[in-house]
């Protein structure tokens, strides 16, 4: 006879996520989290949640022992260190700062229709699936100055063809031509930490875990801890260490724990 409940012991870590105050909530374990919850990626060995409570004694002068103890102080965290270094996380291990997607301006190109192949003057270090704007269009219909199109296939160093959705179908295109600008979209995300002394951007924190049989929200969080980029030799990776300290929420407790029945 068994001594306990085997699927309740846990293991594994799960998927951590971000979102900003007075997001959407998950009430239940099949929903899918609202787009305002953004997920973290790796960590490099899941995360802790800390419950510390202080409880000091009550004393009085008849008594050798307390009679009895009240609770003083309570602090709770979450930690993790993120494995996946983006201006995203380094955003949140700062409580704020300026993200920037830059485009990189790679120049003109002439436009062969039956082909479907832009040929640009210099090297255009573009691969496929990177998106791509053009700048005004000389003779060549099917394609449209200002919208994001997508590089479908780069047969050189300095041609690639291009299509309307991520690993869609060529363009449609009329009439050789040219294009006055190829301009990659985001080509690199710069990330400015927020100005001392500007108020700290707090951050709701969501978990689930792997077996999608239970969910944590922790839902005012501020990152308290030493922000320690270390890059050493392979294969030690760089994290980013956070310590998410909680605090007191208007209208609703700190967190909220969903479990399988």
């Amino acid at each position: 006879m068994s001594n306990g409940t085997a699927a309740n012991v846990k293991v594994g870590p799960g998927t951590l996520y971000f979102a900003p105050l007075a997001s959407t909530e998950p009430t239940d374990l099949t929903t899918a989290w609202d787009v305002a919850w953004v997920q973290m990626g790796y960590t490099d060995a899941g995360h802790s949640f800390n419950d510390n409570p202080k409880f000091d004694a009550i004393e009085v002068a008849e008594e050798v022992t307390p009679i009895r103890y009240e609770e003083s102080t309570r602090e709770m965290s979450v930690d993790f260190d993120l494995a996946e270094m983006t201006a995203q996380n380094v955003s949140k291990a700062f409580n704020g700062g300026t993200i920037t997607i830059n485009n990189r301006l790679i120049g003109s190109a002439t436009i062969v229709a039956s082909t479907g192949v832009f040929t640009t003057t210099a090297p255009h270090l573009l691969v496929v699936g990177n998106p791509v704007v053009l700048g005004a269009i000389t003779t060549t219909t099917g394609v449209t100055a200002g919208t994001t199109y997508y590089v479908r296939t780069v047969p050189s160093g300095t041609a690639f063809t291009l299509s309307t959705t991520l690993g869609g179908s060529a363009l449609s295109l009329t009439s050789d031509g040219s294009t006055v600008s190829v301009t990659e979209v985001g080509d690199t995300v710069s990330f400015e930490p927020p100005v001392a002394g500007v108020a700290a951007t707090r951050v709701m924190i969501g978990w689930e875990a792997a077996d999608h049989k239970e969910r944590w929200i922790f839902r005012k969080c501020l990152q308290t801890g030493k922000v320690k980029v270390a890059r050493q030799k392979s294969p030690n990776k760089a994290t980013i260490p956070m310590s998410f300290m909680l605090e007191v929420v208007d209208g609703a407790l700190p967190f909220k724990a969903i479990f399988g029945s």
